[in-house]
């Protein structure tokens, strides 16, 4: 069977593509352990992990993530909360050092 042709366009031309669709974890409202504890050491920040005995050291960047893991923000909040602080990075820098941090987080099992 011969395959169709492509639909006529509209009278405004054809559709728009519509907006990037996001992970479905975009939609998540992350939150950090309550158990937790972050502190800054010195230079360093870093979270501490009663249940596992583990410190685990943070950049800046991450730093700021973490402490946007409060349970009310989406994680395009973060991103956007994040991407206020710094001058010069890219939004999609910010994205994916803000994904990067939140993986690490789920991994390490950081957050609630």
């Amino acid at each position: 069977m011969p395959a169709s042709p492509p639909p006529e366009p509209g009278p405004d031309g054809p559709e728009p593509a519509g907006p990037t669709p996001r992970p479905a974890e975009w939609s998540a409202r992350p939150r950090g352990r309550d158990d937790v504890i972050f502190r800054q050491l010195s230079d360093d920040w870093v979270l501490f992990d009663p249940s596992t005995n583990q410190i685990h050291v943070l950049n800046l960047a991450a730093a700021l993530v973490w402490t946007a893991c409060d349970g009310t923000q989406a994680v395009e909040d973060i991103v956007e909360e994040v991407a206020g602080s710094y001058d010069g990075p890219s939004a999609r820098e910010i994205r994916d050092d803000v994904e990067d941090a939140l993986r690490r987080f789920r991994a390490e099992g950081l957050l609630a």
